[in-house]
């Protein structure tokens, strides 16, 4: 698989996530505890509480592990994220191709840098729908 591949595939996916994100308003999350047992909500930012997640398997009261994760993915860190890694492909990537160019041209082998932060960043959504695990093999 060519990296033009595992690039396109990769923005369409932390697009996709962005864009979910935004849909929500890009709202502040926060974990709340309401005084019971395993009695857990989440305050979103209009300020209603919900023991619901955003479309995540968990329902109904939550824990603190899961209202404190939840919090911690809401949409305005999910847009910040995805716009730094957007960044790193769209800014970073690109200087890195160039300096692996001019390593390889200089001494006819390179580390192939950008290839690596390619295969870290798209390794990091393998349980992706068209996600190819060829693309993160040795």
């Amino acid at each position: 698989m060519s990296s033009h591949e595992m690039l396109s595939w990769l923005k369409a996916t932390i697009e996709g996530d962005k864009a979910a994100a935004k849909a929500n308003g890009g709202e502040t999350w926060t974990a709340h505890d309401e005084g019971a047992d395993d009695n857990w909500t989440l305050d979103i930012g209009d300020g209603h509480k919900t023991g619901e997640s955003c479309g995540c398997c968990c329902k109904g009261t939550l824990d603190e592990v899961e209202a404190e994760h939840m919090a911690r993915h809401d949409p305005r860190d999910t847009i910040a994220r995805c716009e730094a890694e957007l960044a790193l492909l769209d800014k970073l990537l690109p200087e890195l191709e160039q300096a692996d160019d001019l390593i390889l041209g200089e001494w006819g082998s390179s580390d192939d840098l950008a290839k690596k932060l390619l295969v870290t960043l798209v390794a990091g959504r393998r349980h992706r729908p068209g996600f190819n695990p060829k693309w993160v093999e040795g």
